[in-house]
């Protein structure tokens, strides 16, 4: 049985572990890495594998890396699962505020600094419409784009003005993805049918009795879409 000391980030691993019916024949290889933007503005990361990241996770408001813990744990890849701004070990970026924008500009600087190559950027929530404006601004980092749950007609704990999303959506000249839960309103099929009209060659996809957070409610079902997308890329 892998065990950690308890007061280390990674206690819960196993136990995550043993509730997807997986066996852990020795720990994960996860450290937390940080990359500097400037002087008191820093985004720290959980790097899973020694091996380069083949996939990057931005989690949803409030959560931070480990909200991937069972996913990455289910897809078994080298993995970057970034902390947003103001969220985990980030420090907030040039506004205490939660923004794609701000994110998207903070996790650049991450994804290139440790997961230059990775073959898709997967976000939930706050961290998919980070994903959508991190395609726009840096495209030479996000090969594929999943986005769970989320369309720029979301409305946000913090009540921006999402639309101007909608035009980096539809410049998206990547695979894009969109995962609905199964279970959730939160995109409502006229927005699934705006995402096909912005970007015709977008995939919709629903994961049955998943709420908005997919990849907490079925992440042995989000990982076989994972893996079987990055086939494709």
């Amino acid at each position: 049985m892998v065990s950690y000391p308890s007061d280390d980030e990674f206690a819960l691993l196993p136990e995550n572990a043993a509730a997807l019916g997986l066996k852990l024949d020795a720990p994960p290889v996860v450290q937390r890495v940080g990359t500097d933007i400037r002087e008191g503005v820093h985004v720290s990361s959980l790097l899973w594998a020694t091996a380069p990241p083949r996939v990057v996770f931005l989690h949803d408001n409030g959560q931070d890396a480990h909200a991937w813990d069972a996913l990455n744990l289910a897809l078994g890849l080298p993995a970057l699962a970034v902390d947003l701004p103001g969220h985990g070990h980030s420090t907030p970026f040039d506004a205490p505020d939660h923004s794609p924008w701000h994110a998207a500009d903070a996790v650049a600087h991450a994804v290139r600094r440790w997961a230059p190559d990775a073959e898709a950027v997967v976000g939930a929530s706050l961290g998919g419409l980070a994903t959508i404006r991190l395609a726009a601004i840096v495209p030479e980092l996000v090969r594929r784009a999943i986005v769970l749950d989320v369309t720029p007609s979301t409305r946000l704990t913090d009540d921006h003005d999402l639309s101007p999303l909608w035009d980096d959506l539809a410049g998206i000249g990547v695979p894009l993805t969109l995962i609905r839960g199964g279970a959730s309103d939160f995109v409502p099929d006229a927005d699934a049918d705006e995402v096909r009209r912005r970007n015709p060659a977008a995939r919709i996809l629903a994961v049955p009795r998943a709420g908005h957070a997919v990849h907490r409610d079925a992440p042995r079902e989000l990982a076989e879409i994972i893996g079987s997308s990055l086939e494709t890329v």
